[in-house]
């Protein structure tokens, strides 16, 4: 594997849940295997449900294939009626493959990390002739977005253990959020945090007021792939800005 990629690779490793540890025994060594080193991964992926209005997070996805990864600890077996309606509003949201797996104690860890890499493998070699490749990131100027696409708005978002990436809800201008259709998110690398990762892509529906701080905003929208965004990497942040608009917002 080359050492771009084990550098992004151990980023995404860093925002896995580290209160799940049969979680986050198994995606490490998925993340790291060999066998998939063609795939980007994105850990804690943000996803926004139009379909009940709420937002929550993926295990892991792979956006050159459209497959999502859940893997569930013992506390889902108590909620599955929960997990059955939020799979199928991520599915509807993202467009994509879902699979889920058990990883409760009681299960053989070694056999779930074969499953999911067969299982990816699979669905790798029904779309190879149709995904984009995974390539060295080209580290590009973040102006170099706003340049190419009108009405959007970029977040620096957040990533953590718990939450993973999230837009969090800032000030944002009535007029901006009337005249918004694209709000991009963004992550710093934990590697390098000079470098920025684009995390989620969103085409707007609508701005919903945050109940505990209220005049802050945050987007609600249908998740939307953009080739090439997600496979660069982004550089020259202005300095003690929050958030970036492009031109002909303000």
């Amino acid at each position: 594997m080359e050492n771009w990629k084990a550098k992004y690779i151990f980023s995404q490793i860093s925002s896995l849940k580290t209160t799940n540890k049969h979680e986050m025994a198994i995606l490490s060594n998925v993340l790291y295997s060999i066998e998939l080193s063609d795939l980007m991964p994105i850990t804690q992926k943000y996803v926004s449900m139009p379909e009940d209005q709420s937002r929550c997070y993926v295990d892991l996805y792979y956006p050159q294939i459209q497959l999502a990864i859940e893997v569930d600890e013992n506390y889902h077996q108590l909620q599955k009626n929960e997990d059955i309606e939020r799979q199928s509003n991520i599915e509807k949201a993202l467009n994509c493959t879902f699979k889920r797996y058990d990883c409760s104690a009681e299960t053989n860890h070694y056999e779930i990390i074969h499953k999911i890499i067969t299982d990816v493998k699979f669905i790798l070699n029904e779309k190879k002739d149709l995904i984009e490749k995974w390539t060295e990131p080209l580290i590009q100027p973040v102006q170099s977005i706003l340049d190419k696409h009108e009405n959007t708005i970029i977040f620096q978002g957040r990533t953590d253990p718990i939450e993973g990436f999230y837009f969090p809800s800032r000030r944002i201008s009535e007029e901006n959020r009337q005249n918004t259709s694209l709000a991009i998110g963004m992550s710093a690398s934990t590697v390098d945090n000079s470098l920025k990762y684009v995390t989620s892509v969103l085409e707007i529906d609508k701005w919903t007021e945050d109940k505990l701080n209220p005049g802050h905003w945050f987007p609600e929208g249908k998740e939307i792939q953009i080739s090439g965004l997600t496979m660069s990497a982004y550089n020259e942040w202005p300095v003690g800005q929050k958030n970036l608009f492009s031109s002909k917002l303000s």
